[in-house]
């Protein structure tokens, strides 16, 4: 009860891992980090923020989800 659940920092529980990693906020960040990351020697973690509508949007997307009637 009374408690803000919150998203834990992705980007250095990757690091802790010692895994590569990176957050994209937009559009041409995430190409960069894309980029970046196939040239990479190993695994990156790309973290991508979304705002709830468009998290909500993406998930409508999905068909398994919302099948098409």
């Amino acid at each position: 009860i009374d408690v803000e659940m919150l998203n834990p920092d992705y980007v250095r529980f990757a690091e802790s891992f010692g895994c590569r990693a990176v957050r994209a906020s937009g559009s041409e960040a995430l190409k960069a980090a894309l980029r970046d990351a196939l040239r990479a020697d190993g695994p990156t973690l790309i973290e991508v923020p979304v705002s709830l509508s468009q998290r909500n949007a993406l998930i409508r997307r999905i068909p398994w989800i919302y099948p098409e009637k």
